[in-house]
């Protein structure tokens, strides 16, 4: 199973907010085959967000939420054309968002996931690159390794 999909990778990307984020984000899961339905995860994405940001620093971004509406392990990548004020822990805008569907029963495998994601994007030049990155399947490729 591999989490990281050519099709669920988007590169600069223009939104105003969180939720219109998000809502394309759902959308791309869904029309992808890995949502059973749109609103149950759509729901539990935003919800996750209420308790605290994914905005982890540095330009990143990990939404996520387990539910019973998806099929899959999955992530959803998009850099986005302007940082997007995300209420992040550093109060930086973001630049990269990762947002990862886990089914109820891949916990453990989510973890190791969250774990290589940070693991790899852990450097500025790293980020960097990827953030300014225009060719989503370059972005892709970076990606496609890590789960």
């Amino acid at each position: 199973m591999k989490v990281f999909d050519s099709t669920l990778v988007k590169a600069q990307v223009t939104v105003s907010s969180k939720d219109e984020l998000f809502d394309k984000m759902v959308e791309d899961m869904y029309l992808h085959g890995n949502l059973r339905v749109r609103g149950g995860y759509a729901k539990a994405i935003k919800d996750r967000e209420e308790v605290l940001s994914t905005g982890i620093g540095y330009g990143l971004a990990l939404p996520h939420a387990r539910h019973n509406d998806v099929k899959e392990l999955k992530a959803v990548v998009y850099t986005l054309a302007n940082g997007l004020e995300y209420d992040a822990i550093d109060g930086l805008p973001v630049k990269i968002v990762i947002m990862i569907a886990i089914p109820l029963e891949k916990n453990q495998d989510y973890m190791g996931l969250l774990h290589n994601i940070v693991a790899t994007l852990r450097e500025d030049e790293t980020r960097d690159f990827i953030s300014k990155c225009n060719s989503a399947d370059e972005i892709f490729k970076f990606f496609e390794n890590i789960g």
